[in-house]
């Protein structure tokens, strides 16, 4: 999937808060150019141009650019973990609606409020295999993205660390 996939963006700012979070781990130089890329992104639709030249242009860069950039990147690979990560929340807590796994993936992820958790049910953090799981999807998104492969490891162990494991 190239945009924005199952995950509701009514809480887009739980995405852009890993992505970000991301960035700073993996290439911590590039956080200056997150605000312009998570605009294009979600003014897309959650699309940004395919493959490497496709980047570039957004960003303003000819092909001859030799850097190889993971913050255009970044944005759809934690979408699609997110994807993933909510239908694994939303097996349980499907009787809840969307405003309960909503609040069940800002619980799993550790990023709500203690007031809020009151009134969650109890969600185990992220297994080790889901974990695993994130990763692998971390790496293919990459990959469908032409990120060379030291990038994309790269990138892979920066989600997990953002994710909070």
């Amino acid at each position: 999937m190239n945009g924005i996939g199952d995950f509701d963006l009514a809480d887009r700012d739980l995405l852009q808060e890993i992505a970000r979070e991301t960035v700073r781990r993996a290439a911590p130089e590039e956080l200056p150019l997150f605000p312009m890329v998570a605009t294009v992104y979600f003014d897309r639709g959650g699309r940004l141009p395919a493959g490497r030249a496709g980047r570039d242009e957004m960003l303003g860069f000819g092909l001859e650019s030799a850097v190889i950039l993971l913050t255009p990147v970044v944005l759809p690979v934690v979408s699609a973990i997110l994807d993933q990560l909510a239908q694994d929340v939303a097996r349980v807590v499907t009787d809840r609606g969307k405003d309960g796994l909503r609040r069940a993936m800002r619980a799993l992820l550790r990023r709500t409020a203690e007031t809020e958790n009151d009134a969650l049910p109890p969600v185990a953090p992220l297994t080790p295999e889901q974990l695993a799981r994130v990763r692998m999807t971390a790496l293919e998104k990459a990959r469908q993205m032409d990120l060379p492969e030291d990038k994309a490891e790269l990138l892979a162990d920066a989600v997990i660390g953002s994710l909070g494991a």
